[in-house]
């Protein structure tokens, strides 16, 4: 069979690069697969300018040099792009051009109209999506969402979770215990990380004569890096809470390898939606780093109270004694067979083949109804 992976990330070494990456690695122990990486069209500096300031607009994707390079697909692999015209006129020229070809969309997160831009651009993008919309089921076959939605947009899904390759991902180099407790989040952040309960919770904390050390490190940047910081500007957090911008490789592991506990999302309850797949959450559990979060996931819950501490899904406050207990508890043993014991648990439930295998499975069933 033959397939083809569609998506526009870079290979910037981010989470969802890596993803993408290990998603192909195991397309390929099964499949004939390529990848096809949309490029965006070439324009000047002035072109830009007048697109970004006066015509509002995106980049224009070159669907037409994609789709020059498919040939005789068995099927197609889509994450999902913004639903406009072009990327619809594109899935038609697929089907009209090979009937036979499965065309799956992977939707990331859903709902996800809250992370356009909050401006008169994001206004139109999601104007056209619902102008597109209705119009998918006739040539998207399959939605894999990652979350637990039974339909989407009309169209029926294969449910996963994110997943890692355990191959990219090293355990913890952290060997002893300090008095330091450790809390670390990477993230592109957005509304919906909600790290603003923990910087407060860590104020509160030092308010009331916490003698505990506290230290959270943030790593990424993102629509929300401003209004973190401007929480953290106070003495009770002052050196506790420590922004390092996006980093990648080496520097991202001496951070992550400072980490005790990682944290997921805090602030899904604002998207409208109470569900999400955080590929953080599972490249900590891969790391041996216990997790932290405020949307629980199915596999998390099965480590709930002994490598997962959850939080309610709201604006309550989160108490910083809570996740001090949770500390003491866990890393009540020796730290390296911590780490590895829930490197372990990873390796069953996110590693990458494991959360692929229902979406495999369903190219081989229709190749084998339709041949």
């Amino acid at each position: 069979m033959t397939g083809y992976y569609i998506h526009n990330q870079k290979k910037d070494g981010s989470g969802v690069s890596q993803k993408i990456s290990a998603q192909m690695e195991v397309f390929k122990e099964h499949f004939n697969m390529h990848e096809i990486i949309l490029e965006k069209k070439k324009e000047t500096k002035i072109q830009r300018k007048l697109r970004q300031k006066l015509f509002k607009k995106r980049p224009k994707l070159l669907y037409d040099d994609a789709y020059l390079k498919i040939r005789e697909p068995d099927f197609v692999y889509i994450r999902k792009q913004i639903l406009d015209a072009d990327f619809l006129n594109f899935l038609k020229k697929i089907k009209e051009s090979y009937p036979l070809c499965k065309i799956i969309m992977e939707v990331p997160t859903y709902p996800y109209w809250n992370e356009y831009p909050k401006n008169k651009l994001g206004e139109e993008i999601i104007a056209q999506e619902k102008q597109v919309i209705p119009q998918l089921k006739k040539y998207v076959d399959t939605i894999v969402d990652v979350g637990n939605e039974k339909e989407l947009f009309e169209i029926s899904t294969i449910n996963i979770n994110n997943g890692v390759d355990p191959k990219q991902v090293k355990v913890s180099g952290k060997r002893e215990k300090t008095d330091t407790i450790n809390l670390i989040a990477v993230a592109r952040l957005r509304e919906a990380h909600g790290y603003e309960r923990i910087i407060e919770s860590i104020k509160e904390y030092y308010k009331d004569n916490g003698n505990r050390n506290i230290i959270l490190h943030v790593v990424g940047e993102g629509s929300e890096l401003g209004y973190y910081k401007s929480l953290a500007e106070n003495d009770f957090c002052k050196n506790r809470v420590i922004f390092y911008g996006y980093k990648t490789g080496d520097e991202l592991e001496k951070i992550y390898d400072l980490a005790d506990l990682g944290l997921g999302f805090f602030g899904q309850y604002k998207t409208g939606g109470h569900y999400v797949s955080a590929i953080k959450c599972a490249e900590y559990l891969m790391r041996g780093i216990p997790v932290v979060s405020a949307v629980d996931e199915e596999y998390l819950l099965e480590l709930l109270g002994k490598y997962y501490l959850s939080f309610p899904d709201d604006a309550s406050a989160v108490d910083m004694n809570i996740i001090i207990d949770f500390y003491d508890k866990v890393y009540a043993g020796n730290i390296e067979d911590i780490h590895e014991s829930v490197r372990q648990i990873a390796k069953e439930k996110v590693a990458i083949d494991v959360v692929m295998k229902p979406v495999i499975k369903v190219i081989l069933e229709d190749y084998e109804e339709n041949n």
